[in-house]
């Protein structure tokens, strides 16, 4: 009889890490010659794309002059509008 075994588990370990390890280790060296092969396409494919920015239209400037013409605008059409409600009032009163 055999007092103890013939492989012991560590070694099993061992030996399917080393069976593991060699289909990577061919993997990895067909990667790196493709990745030799095309290296502008590698070194952006993790890179971020960064939007174009858009042309801007808009300015504070100008931005604060369109509502300055509607603001003149909204109140000499509010001060028509009380002119008028006036002339009513006192032709109603008046008639």
């Amino acid at each position: 009889m055999a007092k103890g075994p013939l492989i012991t588990r560590s070694e099993l370990r061992k030996r399917q890490k080393e069976q593991m390890r060699e289909p990577v280790d061919e993997a990895n060296y067909q990667v790196n010659n493709q990745s030799d092969l095309e290296p502008a396409n590698s070194s952006n494919f993790y890179r971020k794309v960064s939007k174009k920015k858009q042309k801007t239209t808009k300015t504070r400037t100008s931005e604060r002059e369109k509502t300055h013409k509607w603001n003149v605008f909204l109140m000499k059409a509010l001060a028509i509008v009380i002119l008028l409600l006036c002339v009513v009032i006192l032709a109603i009163i008046f008639i």
